[in-house]
């Protein structure tokens, strides 16, 4: 059974959406850029993370996706974006170490890593501290906020209201992970006092 949805950086409410799939008596079996591939299963069988890899070269997210499959996990990776703009290329830091470039269907196609476990009752965190729970969101964060900067410059730039329209989307994303990233700051700052 195939299932189309879009979640791009939300990763909370995807990870609730694949938890709810397993609840019904899915399992996620693939992924592409807008749908999600499911076999029937025990009822609440698995249970689902997401980890944002998007700021790793290609090299160093499959060695991370082999290692949690080493220790017993799935995992597939997953899009963020659309990727909706001109060009095969893009010079990143995404890019292997020594290129220059990464391309489309490479690490830009695989900036999420969905984690799949066998559901044991108890719950599934990647990020165990606080500290490295902030340092995920504040990750997660930086791209919409680079975003909305973007499209804040277009819409001055170009006196159109509907680039401050896209910008204000990408800050209501930014504000959501920057009030999570303060959360976990705080709670890290609590536990190390």
């Amino acid at each position: 059974m195939k299932k189309i949805r879009f979640y791009s950086g939300l990763i909370n409410l995807q990870i609730r959406w694949l938890d709810k799939m397993s609840d019904r008596g899915y399992r996620l079996v693939g992924t592409g850029k807008l749908w999600y591939e499911f076999e029937p299963c025990e009822p609440s069988a698995y249970r689902y993370a997401i980890d944002y890899v998007g700021d790793k070269s290609k090299t160093e997210a499959k060695e991370y996706a082999d290692f949690l499959e080493d220790i017993g996990y799935r995992t597939y990776f997953k899009n963020i974006n659309l990727n909706l703009d001109l060009g095969d290329l893009v010079w990143e830091k995404l890019a292997d170490k020594g290129d220059f470039f990464a391309d489309r269907a490479t690490a830009m196609d695989r900036a999420l890593l969905i984690v799949e476990k066998e559901n044991d009752g108890k719950p599934f965190e990647l990020h165990t501290t606080y500290e490295d729970r902030a340092l995920f969101y504040r990750k997660l964060m930086m791209p919409y906020l680079l975003l909305f900067l973007l499209f804040a410059a277009l819409g001055l730039f170009t006196k159109m209201c509907g680039w401050f329209a896209v910008a204000a989307v990408f800050l209501f994303v930014c504000i959501v992970y920057l009030i999570d990233h303060l959360k976990m700051k705080k709670l890290s700052s609590l536990v190390e006092g």
